[in-house]
Parts: C-alpha cells; sequence; structure tokens
C-alpha cells in the first residue's frame, strides 16, 4: 500500500503537546525578547524525550539614527509598540541591512558537544543575501511584508515545520554576533513521549559554511609566440 504524509493522522500517538513563546511574564505588551551585542540567549532548553514540531520567529534589528521616543538598547525595561511609532515617523530609524547574517540559530541535540544545527538566522529559512521575500515550501515558509520584501534587513514572518526528535534534551539558542542588539518574537512547539525513541531515529543537522572571498580560477590567455 502506498505510504502518505498523512498517515499519522490515523493512528494514535501518545504525546503531550506545549509550547514556549517570548510571551511577556510581567502581563504587559513586550512579547520580544532582546539578545544584546555580542551575546547569545537560549530560546528553549527543552527535556525529553520529544520532538519539536513548529518554530515561528519575526525580529528586528534597527540603528537609530535621531532623536526618538525609544532606545533599543533599552527595550528589556519598556513595552512599546516600536512598529507604530515607526509609521508615525516618531523614530528615525532603518534596518540593519546585514543582522539576518549576523545572526545564529543553534540547535544541539542530547548534550553534544557539537550542536547539530548552526545557520544564519536567515539562510536557515532560506532568506537569501538578507533580502527576504515570501515563499512557501513544505517544510518552510517566509511571510515579508510587502514594502519590505527584498529589501536588506526587511521585516518578516519565518516557520520551519521539519520535525526535529531528540531523547534527552534540545537546547535552542540564538547567536547575536552583530554589533546591534536584535529583538525577537518567537513561539516553538513540541511534543513529548512518555518513552524513548526508537534507536534508528534521524536527527536533523543543518551546516552552513562559505568561502570569503571565494577563490576563482580564470582561463588563462594562450602566449603569443614569434618567429624571425
Amino acid at each position: 500500500m502506498p505510504s502518505s504524509a498523512l498517515d499519522h493522522l490515523t493512528r494514535p500517538t501518545q504525546a503531550r503537546t506545549a509550547r514556549v513563546s517570548s510571551w511577556d511574564q510581567r502581563g504587559r505588551n513586550q512579547d520580544y525578547w532582546t539578545t544584546p551585542a555580542h551575546s547569545s540567549r537560549v530560546l528553549a532548553d527543552l527535556e525529553g524525550p520529544g520532538r519539536i514540531t513548529h518554530i515561528w520567529m519575526t525580529q528586528f534589528c534597527r540603528r537609530t539614527l535621531g532623536p526618538g521616543l525609544i532606545d533599543p538598547l533599552e527595550a528589556d525595561t519598556v513595552a512599546p509598540v516600536m512598529e507604530i511609532h515607526n509609521a508615525l515617523g516618531v523614530n528615525w530609524e532603518e534596518p540593519d541591512p546585514d543582522y539576518y547574517r549576523k545572526v545564529l540559530i543553534r540547535i544541539t541535540w542530547d548534550d553534544e558537544e557539537e550542536p547539530a544545527v548552526l545557520v544564519p538566522l536567515g539562510d536557515f529559512f532560506g532568506i537569501g543575501h538578507c533580502m527576504p521575500n515570501s515563499y512557501q515550501s513544505a517544510l518552510f515558509t517566509v511571510s515579508a511584508k510587502p514594502e519590505e520584501s527584498l529589501i536588506f534587513g526587511g521585516s518578516a514572518a519565518l516557520n520551519c515545520w521539519a520535525p526535529m526528535p531528540f531523547n534527552k534534551r534540545a537546547r535552542i539558542e540564538l547567536v547575536n554576533e552583530n554589533d546591534l542588539p536584535i529583538q525577537q518574537y518567537f513561539y516553538i512547539d513540541y511534543e513529548l513521549f512518555p518513552a524513548e525513541l526508537p534507536e534508528d531515529t534521524l536527527y536533523f543537522h543543518a551546516r552552513w559554511s562559505r568561502s570569503n572571498p571565494c577563490p576563482t580560477s580564470r582561463p588563462t590567455a594562450p602566449r603569443s609566440t614569434s618567429s624571425t
């Protein structure tokens, strides 16, 4: 009988669903976390056995150019709706055009010494060259604001639906290698199981690397000859 990606819907599963998110636990409206420049922050530290089923993120990283009511460096202690202030022109800011490459997502399974995922945030979700544009696929989606689509550092909502199982522990971190703080909204959906995963379970891995500058081999022009 041919299999389907939806076959699991017809079989019972012993699992407890849960979520971690950036909601403001003080009851205010600051539903994002700030990761300062050149630092990291743990978004989720989960005890298994379990499986991450969905990651949603949206974020902003802006440079203040002139006077305004809000200092992004104070975002941990205030709860402004910065999008409204920017729309009204109260803040004179611009997005960092390269922060999608300067901020990394790092995921470690079962207390391994090396992370299984270490990728720039934008590249992990399929944003090439820090220019978000809307697209949909089976495992990843990006939804960019129309006015910020294909703009370096534009705002976008990011989704990952790739299943990520773990037996003992899952640790998800945001690593900010930028000179500016990043404000991150997120939630991470996961399942917890009563028994350990089968031994043949495959874990999710992702790596990113590049050569900068990238060496090239240019064809050598033929030498000219002369005779007398």
